[in-house]
């Protein structure tokens, strides 16, 4: 992960936030961070304006992990503001677990390509022991939707009978 640098007062014009896109001027406050490869990413100090995790690593199999664990999260808050129901809050928790599954597939693969060239090593052992974290991974969240699925129709059932009586 790459490290996240604080300037409390910009010596000259830094552009405009990444996020928000609010000029950061002589004097204003800003963080930044620069990955190895890759564009150096300036935001402003407002705490909307924070480096995601999928943002800070490098590695393609963490960006899409770190992202489906972001777009779990940003639904848990949709569903306790109420902008979400409880079959949205399945939908997206099976999405981030495909996600999770195909990236337990792709350290899997890696694994296989590599342990072919190099049997016994490190790497190998390191990149299976990430395929059976992410699957087992993958696994629970599916118990959990299955869980969120039949409370979705213990509801459903409950407003149908709500409607009859309310009849």
């Amino acid at each position: 992960m790459a490290r996240i640098n604080v300037v409390q007062r910009a010596k000259k014009d830094q552009g405009q936030c990444g996020r928000c896109r609010d000029p950061i001027g002589p004097g204003d406050p800003y963080r930044w961070t620069k990955r190895r490869y890759g564009p150096r990413l300036v935001r402003c100090m407002k705490a909307t304006c924070g480096y995601k995790p999928s943002e800070m690593t490098g590695s393609a199999h963490l960006q899409a992990i770190y992202g489906a664990q972001e777009d779990w999260s940003d639904a848990q808050g949709q569903y306790a503001r109420n902008e979400l129901d409880i079959g949205g809050l399945a939908d997206e928790l099976e999405s981030a677990a495909s996600v999770i599954r195909e990236e337990s597939e792709s350290y899997q693969e890696s694994a296989d390509s590599q342990g072919e060239y190099f049997p016994g090593s490190e790497q190998v052992e390191t990149a299976e022991a990430n395929a059976t974290a992410c699957q087992e991974g993958a696994d629970a969240a599916d118990e959990i939707v299955e869980k969120l699925r039949e409370v979705e129709g213990a509801l459903s059932e409950a407003d149908t009978i709500l409607d009859v009586e309310l009849q």
